[in-house]
């Protein structure tokens, strides 16, 4: 047996004794082992192929529902990416990108914060 269909019987255990305290903790682990820690970068790619066609809408829907399964820069960026450069919303971009900054190693990375710093501030005129 694996760990989500152990935790997942041990919720339903819970559940038929009408202990939906105790459930709650078993079927959210269930759920975080049924799911592939490549899913984030599933929905990357997803949001890529939606603005390979134009559908600029529906890839930041994509990649912000990748955030949803890690908080990953590269969606962050994306998504700034295109409410700037596709859907000509300056304020979401300017979000995005001030998140995508808290997810950048400075001691790594000090110029892309400097681009991006960069970025925001000529946004923002």
């Amino acid at each position: 047996m694996d760990s989500e269909t152990l935790f997942y019987s041990i919720a339903l255990s819970y559940r038929g004794l009408k202990d939906y305290k105790n459930a709650i903790p078993y079927l959210e682990k269930a759920i975080q082992e049924g799911i592939s820690t490549k899913i984030a970068s599933y929905y990357g790619l997803l949001g890529d192929s939606f603005e390979g066609v134009s559908k600029n809408t529906e890839a930041n829907v994509a990649y912000k529902k990748g955030l949803q399964f890690e908080n990953n820069g590269s969606l962050l960026y994306n998504i700034a990416l295109v409410y700037e450069t596709k859907l000509s919303d300056k304020k979401s971009a300017i979000d995005y990108y001030e998140q995508y900054l808290k997810t950048i190693d400075p001691k790594e990375q000090p110029k892309l914060i400097g681009f991006i710093k960069n970025k925001i501030t000529e946004l923002k005129r």
